[in-house]
Formats: C-alpha cells, sequence, structure tokens
C-alpha cells in the first residue's frame, strides 16, 4: 500500500487546516467517485458540528419515531 495524498493547491489545504483548527470544525467527504480514467475522487468540506440541544432534539425525535413505530407492529398494521 502506498501513501495517498491530498492533490489541491497550497491555498486551498492551508485554507482547509486553518479552519480544522477551529474547534468544533472537521473536515468531511461530500461526494466520493471514480472518474474516467478510474481515479477515486473525493470532494470535501469543513462542517460544524450539532450543538448540545441539537442533539437531545434528534435523539427525543428518534425515540418517538421508534415508540411510534412498535405501537403500530402491536397493532398489526
Amino acid at each position: 500500500m502506498r501513501p495517498r495524498i491530498l492533490l489541491a493547491h497550497k491555498e486551498e489545504i492551508k485554507k482547509i487546516d486553518k479552519s480544522c483548527q477551529t474547534k468544533g470544525h472537521t473536515v468531511v467527504p461530500l461526494k466520493v467517485y471514480f472518474n474516467d480514467n478510474g481515479f477515486l475522487k473525493c470532494e470535501v468540506g469543513v462542517c460544524r458540528g450539532k450543538n448540545l440541544a441539537n442533539k437531545k432534539e434528534a435523539i427525543k425525535g428518534r425515540d418517538q419515531a421508534r415508540d411510534a413505530k412498535r405501537e403500530l407492529k402491536s397493532m398489526g398494521y
């Protein structure tokens, strides 16, 4: 296995690195595909994670959906 390198301009790499140093920011792959020559291409972006209130709302919504699905299943739907 040979090491993989990020093919981008120096300024782009610096910009991504600088924004990653900010607390709560992460580099994530947005799009991954193979081009016509068989090379794997990956479009990356920098995103900010959810805050605590949003996490709690998401968990609450999942729990409610799971309970509703369980009730419908027990009724035979």
